[in-house]
């Protein structure tokens, strides 16, 4: 009952107060809204378990080796299906795009090749029809299954879909079922799904690893059991086939983990940082609780003299913070939701789960109790001071200096020195990741990535099951490139580079001991038609580069990069050197060595690459690169490959088609994207650390105006009472940064793995960020002192 009486109450002194209660309502307003708001990304991409059937049992199965997680070969797969008992059963999937023909324009779609069994395994039922069974894992079976959104999308939503016969890669393929709305599997953006289909390469090749496995337990069965399973099963492989599986283990991993280990670090990170907005607001707003509790001792000592208990008292007290956090909650609340709807359109492509973000009942729980938290954190400085304070001795005294009080001074001066030690610590690792995205832009990719264009094309084996087929249309379509006014040269490579796709081989240097560690290994591949490099821009080292001879019936050869020639040939000359490689047990002579490119990110030093000529190796789909002309608009060249590609093969599309300067900015918008949300926290820290200087200074000023007047009236000059405001307040603001440092210093290592080539503790970043807030301090510092100097002596002594 004392609680409702008591929350009435406040609830009327706040409608009084309109300018405060608005005050402290945006303050925690903007705290909360920020937490709301990465806690519903948190929430969706970390925390949330995955959409399908009781996914604590669904693990990612990989092979590895010393170097590193790698994908799965085809006979690997079947192999570990066929043995193992931990898992109840594995899937395989791989990415696979599509041309979508025969009805409009020619589309390229993002689709996978799954096994029969992945659907089931997570889980998943059809909105309409079914799934594949085992009988449709056979080439040519041609059968599809849409995604919601391709349905919707591309059919108008036809509940007619089913049995409808599509071309897909010119062949046709009958609709069997369309998944639910959100439905994706290991690829998010995956529309259309085929089934797996081994062809014979890939059955016979070990050395191809392109498969991503899940597996689901068995009843009773622990990761731990699995792992050691799979490590006896790939050991058993490994003799069985030394010369493909050798050095080969096995990873167990909780899919959950692998889905979103990428980002679970920064995000964390980023919680944690608004985590500090939040307490400085709260700091902020329990400072303008203390001092409108300063200004009610008296009347607290008149309540307390008429029989009112100290307990009740504070009850009161802790009252007066619970409506300033509902509504700075429901305040925070709007702001999430428009918060969120900007965060998703800034999120960078490849963020996992990014679909499912939105404030939803969980953010709405978490919003309520985080108000009621912060209702109880701003009100208990209050409360404690107002139980511990000595009320009658305000009945003794008469004006300003009753709203006084040492205790009251150092607990508000603690709450200020609070907020620039969590402002400094939030500034030095904005700094840090500024620093750190600054080295990531200046970083050379290896390649020249201006006036290049991109764009994918299929060449499945159902259309071209010939290489010379393969490779007579690739010809074909890059000498109509090369004759259009505007492309400077072209090329064609797959994958290109920091694009999602990886090709690793493993690889065998002749002539060395079957036992050597060296013997057995594995690299990226790359397999590139010539004049790719000199495309590309990227530096021939040593030997030749690829020529239109090298084909199929010629000498099969390879380039390598530097990073390969340096770590396996490091006191002899790789050129000559014969390596067999996992593409078909294709055996081929180094003939040149080109320069490093980081294929997988600015981020990641290169590693390993072969490339071998297409004509030698094709694969099923591949990049063409255009060079244009200086000043050759890239709508030019996105038109020109469209035209070279239908004159060529009208049903075929291009898709994908974006610049390499557009490639590169977005292998670092993940970076790009933490960075400006912990610069947008930490600019919030700032801003309600300098606030809040600012109110305890101002506070302080009008508390000692009356001693003020009398330094004043005694002859004491401006300079000499805006010097004492101003120490007064450069204590705290030594005393915060100070504190700021240390704290900073502890928590640099936990984003140590974020940053760049820059030290968690950097020298430059801890000297110049504390420089900055303590300038922005010490002008927060500098206004309440200039007023304290236009203080009249007169009436200030009248005042009192």
């Amino acid at each position: 009952m004392h609680l409702l009486a008591d929350l009435r109450t406040a609830v009327r002194r706040l409608a009084k107060s309109p300018g405060f209660a608005l005050a402290a309502v945006l303050t925690l307003a903007l705290g909360i809204g920020a937490n709301t708001t990465l806690f519903s990304i948190v929430d969706a991409v970390v925390l949330r378990p995955l959409p399908f059937k009781r996914p604590s049992e669904l693990m990612a199965i990989q092979s590895r080796r010393a170097q590193g997680g790698d994908s799965v070969s085809a006979p690997d797969f079947l192999d570990w299906r066929r043995q193992s008992r931990a898992f109840r059963e594995m899937g395989a999937a791989t990415s696979q795009a599509v041309v979508l023909s025969g009805r409009g324009e020619p589309e390229r779609l993002p689709g996978e090749r799954v096994s029969p069994g992945l659907f089931p395994l997570l889980g998943a039922r059809p909105a309409l029809g079914r799934t594949f069974t085992a009988q449709e894992d056979r080439p040519g079976s041609g059968v599809a299954i849409l995604s919601h959104g391709l349905w919707k999308r591309r059919f108008g939503g036809d509940p007619g879909i089913l049995g409808r016969s599509l071309r897909l890669d010119g062949q046709p393929a009958v609709v069997i079922g369309v998944m639910p709305a959100g439905f994706t599997t290991l690829e998010e953006d995956s529309e259309i799904w085929i089934p797996m289909a081994f062809t014979e390469d890939e059955l016979a090749s070990r050395g191809s690893h392109f498969l991503a496995v899940v597996g689901r337990l068995a009843p009773g069965a622990t990761s731990a059991r699995a792992e050691a399973e799979m490590l006896a099963i790939t050991a058993r492989l490994a003799k069985e086939h030394p010369r493909e599986d050798g050095g080969y283990s096995a990873e167990i991993r909780p899919l959950h983990d692998v889905v979103t280990g990428g980002v679970r670090p920064a995000l964390l990170m980023l919680l944690g940082a608004v985590s500090f907005v939040l307490l400085i607001a709260c700091a902020n707003v329990a400072n303008l609780l203390l001092a409108r509790a300063a200004t009610r001792q008296r009347e607290l000592a008149v309540r307390a003299a008429l029989g009112a208990s100290r307990r009740r008292l504070m009850g009161e007290m802790l009252a007066d913070g619970l409506p300033l956090a509902l509504a700075g909650g429901l305040g925070g609340v709007l702001l999430a939701l428009w918060g969120t709807d900007l965060a998703v359109a800034a999120i960078p492509a490849g963020l996992p789960r990014a679909g499912e973000i939105r404030v939803d009942g969980m953010a709405l729980a978490f919003t309520l109790a985080l108000s009621l938290l912060t209702g109880l954190a701003i009100s208990l400085v209050p409360a404690f001071q107002t139980g511990r304070g000595r009320l009658h001795e305000a009945l003794k005294d008469g004006g300003r200096s009753a709203s006084g009080g040492k205790g009251r001074h150092a607990t508000r001066s603690l709450l200020v020195v609070l907020e620039l030690t969590l402002a400094a610590a939030l500034l030095i690792g904005a700094g840090l990741m500024l620093k750190s995205f600054a080295r990531l832009m200046q970083v050379d990719p290896g390649f020249r990535p201006a006036g290049l264009v991109a764009g994918r094309v299929g060449l499945p084996e159902a259309r071209y099951p010939k290489t010379s087929q393969q490779v007579a249309f690739l010809d074909s379509v890059l000498a109509r490139l090369r004759a259009t006014p505007a492309v400077r040269d072209a090329a064609a490579v797959s994958p290109l580079p920091l694009g999602s796709s990886r090709h690793s081989l493993s690889f065998v240097l002749l002539g060395r001991p079957a036992e050597s560690p060296e013997a057995k290994l594995s690299a990226n591949w790359r397999t590139v038609s010539p004049g790719y490099f000199r495309t590309m821009g990227i530096p021939l080292a040593a030997g030749r580069d690829l020529g239109d001879h090298d084909r199929d019936g010629a000498p099969p050869v390879l380039l390598v990069n530097q990073t390969l020639a340096r770590r396996h040939f490091p006191r002899e000359n790789p050129l000559g050197k014969r390596v067999r490689i996992g593409y078909n047990d294709l055996e081929c002579e180094i003939v040149g060595v080109v320069g490093d490119v980081r294929h997988a990110g600015l981020d990641a030093e290169a590693g390993p690459e072969m490339y071998t000529a297409f004509a030698q190796a094709p694969w099923p789909s591949v990049d063409l690169v255009l060079r244009m002309s200086a000043g050759a608009p890239a709508a030019n060249a996105a038109a020109a490959l469209r035209a070279a590609v239908r004159q060529v093969d009208p049903e075929q599309a291009v898709a994908r088609i974006e610049t390499l300067d557009e490639l590169l900015a977005g292998s670092a918008s993940k970076t790009r994207f933490v960075f400006a949300l912990l610069a947008l926290f930490a600019g919030l820290a700032l801003l309600l650390a300098a606030v809040g200087l600012y109110g305890v200074m101002s506070w302080s000023v009008g508390e000692r105006t009356h001693e003020i007047g009398i330094r004043m009236a005694l002859g004491a000059r401006r300079g000499e009472v805006l010097g004492m405001v101003v120490r007064q307040g450069a204590g705290l603001i030594l005393t915060g940064v100070g504190a700021g440092l240390l704290l900073a210093w502890a928590l640099a290592r936990l984003i140590a793995r974020l940053l760049f080539t820059v030290s968690p503790t950097d020298p430059v970043t801890f000297a110049a960020v504390p420089l900055l807030l303590a300038a922005v301090a010490f002008a927060a510092t500098w206004l309440p002192a200039q007023r304290a100097t236009r203080v009249d002596p007169l009436l200030a002594l009248k005042a009192e």
